[in-house]
């Protein structure tokens, strides 16, 4: 009888199929460990795109890749990207974030500044994180500023404002004239108010104009200088 045609001993046999059987755990063991990678990432995944979605960024894209999230898609700026990033980066189980992010502007950050019929001022307008309200706040003083007459909505689609603190300075001024109103945003600074005195009017244009210089700003003067009483 040849080699070939030699039927397989006992043991020869048994030993085959302790191969097969160990060949089989690995596959069954290699099939599982891709099967819970996979779960990971898909939890991965959804946990990602929904705290992108509650923070409002509507037109930013999840991938996940393993523990590795690219994001693509448009933001408002540089900044707002990089608020992105660090939001993704807080999630639990993100190991590297990958921004691929195009800025595009959506909506343009705007802010009115206003006096109530109770003497009072209210500010009103969109910006795009509360790390801007805060500032606004901050500069203004809580005395100024409170959970009533604050109407800021936080729109993170909104672009970045570069004129908040000429907003504050603004204000300070404004404080100095009646019916004061305060339109601020798209490029312009527009200041409304009303005045019987030809100093205070002159000190506040004057510090309008430079402010409005400084911050690239177009001036709107509705200002106006009532005539005296005397």
């Amino acid at each position: 009888m040849s080699a070939l045609n030699k039927p397989l001993s006992r043991n020869q046999s048994v030993t085959n199929l302790l191969w097969f059987g160990l060949l089989g755990l690995v596959v069954i063991c290699f099939m599982a460990l891709i099967f819970e990678a996979l779960k990971i990432e898909r939890g991965l995944h959804q946990r990602v795109s929904g705290r992108v979605d509650e923070a409002g960024y509507r037109r930013v894209g999840v991938e996940a890749r393993g523990r590795d999230i690219l994001l693509n898609g448009h933001v408002s700026s540089r900044e707002a990207a990089d608020r992105v990033v660090s939001l993704v980066s807080s999630v639990a189980g993100v190991r590297v974030v990958k921004p691929a992010l195009k800025v595009t502007v959506l909506r343009l950050p705007h802010l009115r500044i206003s006096t109530s019929q109770e003497a009072l001022f209210e500010f009103s307008g969109e910006l795009p994180d509360q790390a801007h309200a805060d500032l606004l706040t901050e500069l203004l003083g809580s005395k100024v500023v409170n959970s009533e007459n604050m109407r800021i909505t936080i729109e993170p689609e909104t672009g970045e404002p570069e004129w908040i603190v000429a907003a504050a300075r603004s204000f300070i001024l404004g404080k100095k004239v009646d019916n004061l109103e305060i339109e601020i945003g798209a490029g312009k600074i527009s200041f409304a108010g009303r005045t019987a005195n030809p100093e205070i009017y002159q000190d506040v244009m004057d510090e309008l104009v430079m402010i409005a210089g400084e911050n690239g700003l177009q001036m709107i003067n509705r200002l106006a200088l009532l005539p005296s009483s005397g």
